[in-house]
């Protein structure tokens, strides 16, 4: 199941607005269990990241990373934040798709001498 970290309901008085580009990228998806995701519901960002943190429960690899860019920036969700996660897991993306093709091409295949 996956979360927006910054969701769409953001009327709440005050709160700040997110860009759709920002809204909807990699950097701010968070993987969590359904029972977690309804839990979080509608509230703001650093709300979601409170809860989360108060269960102790890093759900998955993805929101352990988030909490580390999270922490970095005294625990304020923001598009800048959220972007430089975003450039992170991009990154690291990148990063195991390249070691899988040099594995790949390193690996004798049936057939091949």
């Amino acid at each position: 199941m996956e979360d927006e970290i910054s969701g769409e309901a953001q009327s709440v008085e005050g709160a700040y607005k997110w860009s759709e580009d920002a809204l909807h990228a990699l950097g701010n998806l968070c993987l969590v269990s359904h029972a977690m995701n309804s839990s979080l519901g509608d509230r703001s960002e650093n709300a979601k990241f409170d809860e989360l943190l108060a269960k102790g429960s890093t759900q998955s690899l993805k929101v352990y990373a988030m909490f580390d860019v999270f922490s970095l920036e005294d625990k304020k969700w923001s598009e800048p934040v959220m972007w430089m996660h975003h450039s992170d897991m991009v990154a690291l993306l990148l990063e195991a798709g390249r070691c899988k093709y040099e594995l790949l091409a390193s690996t004798t295949h049936p057939g091949q001498k």
